[in-house]
């Protein structure tokens, strides 16, 4: 069990505690140990295991033993026996934006409200308003957010995809009668969040991948068309959809049915038809009806006179043609890893483990940027505290080799755009990255204006997560994009394509646009801990996504180019 599952579980503790009406002090206990134990660097599963001491701040005997017991029995009994005191229900309003423990038992012993459609229902008829604080504009605005709640039901983000993708990949390398197959659709061309699964096989034998199909998952469903398909949900319930056939004839055809947007494959079927050819049943024919055997991708799109489609970008309409063809960016192009955090704030690691870590990756690089000031709850930096870890980066450069830690700070940029150090703090950094992580209300006038006024500050080397948003659970504010890309031309100021999995912000269909004008990014992980530095594969996905080459990316830049975007005056 890995630190996060048992964070988790801690945090959950925190929640039953909260709706049931338990003492304050007992609630923030639970909440803080589930932070402590996710920031952690210690491996405590390890660590239990085999029966080696440790400590962590502010976890006492109590929960300590309920670590342990999470550990080795994958359960707390405690967290159990909350459960079963209230509808499980409950914690389904978490999901609701702007929704926390307190209100959710609000709802819970003044109105009865255990599910989504209930909120809904009791904010409809005119009941939640009869609850101290909540006025008409309040009630609307918790309708708008439970509108954004049912939208992203049965969504989910690329991380449980996937994990169910190499389950399910594990299950069909192991059928004898699988020849070949591929996960297609949105995983392919990758997406900001998923509804399904999509697979192509190619077997030897459809009935008997039915057969093992019906054993290992419920509820199996089949098409009965050619290619036949099958759809199922996982044990987590999500759907799954298997396209299975037996003809060659349809490998590559399906492959590009099921992979690209069906505005795209409209357009390629269009294109098709045009040159006299058809396309049916997954097998594309020519005039006279013999089928095309192709054994790759880039045979058929070559076939129909255009040069080669990444999956990636299989959107809408586009098709490629030679003059306009990208030079899409790759992993490799990457030289620096920047937007990391460490044990100085609300990192999980040592800048030393961490540049380290970074050097076995092969980077030359890293932009260590722990949060500042404003941030409280992430332990930011206080002026003091900036000098201290500067010396300790100022050693580790003089010892390292191969890998050279950059002074960056996140910077939070408050509601007016000022940012929250000044200048004479501001100048001591090798980058500053500007990030809005509060008062997350404002309209799309006054957070635009927001963003421009922090680009305007000569200090600020780019702009963290524009929108704000957290994928599932939160909507990002709206932003005058046209003005946010001229800003950041006009003042030199990088976007941030954030690749932490619950970010995904700049979005991918902002980048091509924004590139044309001019604009330059940072693909960053926003790691806290060190596996989060795999991040960064999404990252490349997102900018191959917005047709982004390694020319529009200045950590594909070495330290000394990087370092001289940073313009103090």
């Amino acid at each position: 069990m890995e630190n996060f599952q048992i964070s988790r579980l801690l945090d959950e503790t925190a929640f039953w505690l909260e709706i049931a009406g338990e003492s304050p002090f007992a609630v923030r206990a639970y909440a803080t140990a589930a932070t402590t134990v996710n920031r952690s660097d210690l491996e405590i599963a390890e660590l239990v295991l085999s029966h080696q001491p440790y400590s962590l701040p502010g976890i006492g005997k109590t929960l300590s033993s309920q670590i342990e017991e999470c550990v080795l029995h994958g359960r707390i009994t405690f967290l159990d026996d909350l459960r079963k005191r209230f509808p499980e229900s409950l914690r389904s309003l978490l999901k609701v934006p702007g929704i926390g423990a307190k209100l959710i038992r609000l709802f819970y012993e003044q109105l009865g409200i255990t599910t989504l459609p209930l909120l809904k229902e009791n904010c409809l008829n005119g009941e939640i308003q009869k609850l101290p604080g909540f006025g008409e504009k309040r009630v609307q605005k918790l309708l708008e957010a439970i509108a954004f709640a049912e939208a992203q039901q049965g969504k989910y983000r690329i991380t449980p995809i996937e994990d169910e993708a190499r389950a399910l990949s594990s299950f069909l390398s192991s059928l004898p009668c699988v020849l070949r197959f591929k996960i297609t659709g949105k995983l392919r061309r990758f997406s900001n969040v998923y509804e399904k699964l999509v697979f192509v096989v190619l077997g030897s034998d459809i009935g008997q991948i039915k057969a093992a199909l019906e054993e290992t998952f419920a509820g199996i469903s089949q098409s009965g068309c050619v290619p036949e398909k099958f759809s199922f949900r996982t044990a987590p319930g999500m759907l799954c959809e298997v396209y299975v056939t037996e003809d060659q004839a349809c490998w590559v055809p399906l492959l590009i049915e099921t992979t690209g947007s069906a505005q795209h494959v409209a357009a390629l079927k269009q294109l098709s038809a045009s040159k006299g050819l058809l396309w049916q049943s997954s097998v594309l024919k020519d005039a006279q009806g013999h089928p095309f055997n192709f054994e790759k991708e880039e045979a058929f799109y070559a076939l129909l006179g255009i040069p080669y489609c990444e999956p990636v970008i299989r959107e809408n309409v586009y098709l490629p043609v030679v003059s306009d063809t990208p030079e899409l960016l790759n992993l490799g192009d990457l030289k620096g890893l920047v937007h990391c955090h460490s044990q100085w704030s609300d990192g999980a690691h040592s800048l030393e483990s961490m540049a380290l870590a970074c050097r076995d990756l092969g980077y030359t690089y890293m932009l260590i940027t722990d949060h500042s000031q404003s941030s409280k709850i992430a332990n930011g930096l206080e002026p003091d505290r900036i000098a201290a870890q500067h010396q300790e980066i100022d050693a580790l450069n003089r010892r390292l080799t191969g890998i050279r830690v950059l002074k960056g700070i996140e910077s939070d940029i408050r509601k007016d755009g000022s940012l929250d150090y000044d200048e004479a703090i501001l100048r001591t950094f090798d980058w500053v990255i500007a990030s809005v992580h509060n008062g997350l209300d404002l309209d799309k006038t006054e957070a635009t204006r927001r963003l421009i006024r922090a680009m305007e500050n000569p200090f600020t080397s780019a702009i963290g997560h524009p929108s704000g948003r957290h994928l599932l659970t939160r909507p990002g504010y709206e932003l005058d994009m046209e003005k946010i890309t001229d800003a950041a031309v006009t003042n030199k100021v990088a976007l941030e394509i954030n690749a932490s999995p619950k970010r995904f912000d700049l979005d991918w269909r902002h980048l091509k646009d924004a590139a044309h004008k001019g604009a330059r990014f940072i693909i960053s992980p926003d790691a806290h801990r060190i596996t989060g530095f795999q991040n960064v594969r999404y990252g490349v996905q997102l900018a191959r996504k917005g047709c982004l080459s390694s020319d529009h990316i200045l950590n594909c830049l070495p330290p000394e180019e990087f370092m001289a975007w940073q313009k103090k005056p």
